[in-house]
């Protein structure tokens, strides 16, 4: 499994963003990115691709740990994350703000925004 680093959430944020200091808790940010590799009693508390890109997509947009474009920051990592390990998210423009919008405001838990990209998931080869 690959993983986004803090500074792979940076780029996003600054490609989707254009924004040169937009940081408000390096804590937030860190916390966030590090989500999806969260064990509990040696087992991964988020198993496979999708769980984790959807852990990875509530925490940036729950947390809000930049200034602004935390939901379009949130939607792209969930995105790539789930590229370099493999999966496309083949969502039109209109669903996937929906989701993110729906993620942001705490209507979707971990699980169901997992499945949601589940569903619109196909496997590719050698992504890298």
């Amino acid at each position: 499994m690959e993983y986004l680093t803090v500074e792979d959430v940076m780029i996003i944020h600054h490609a989707e963003t254009r924004q040169t200091d937009p940081i408000v808790d390096f804590g937030l940010l860190g916390s966030a990115v590090m989500r999806p590799q969260q064990s509990v009693g040696g087992q991964d508390a988020y198993p496979g691709v999708h769980l984790k890109a959807a852990a990875l997509m509530h925490s940036l947009a729950r947390n809000h740990p930049f200034v602004d474009g935390n939901k379009r920051t949130a939607a792209v990592a969930a995105l790539t994350f789930c590229f370099i390990n493999g999966q496309m998210i083949v969502m039109d423009d209109s669903e996937l703000v929906a989701l993110t919008l729906d993620v942001a405001e705490g209507q979707l838990d971990v699980p169901t925004i997992a499945k949601r990209l589940e569903d619109r998931s196909v496997e590719i080869e050698n992504p890298s």
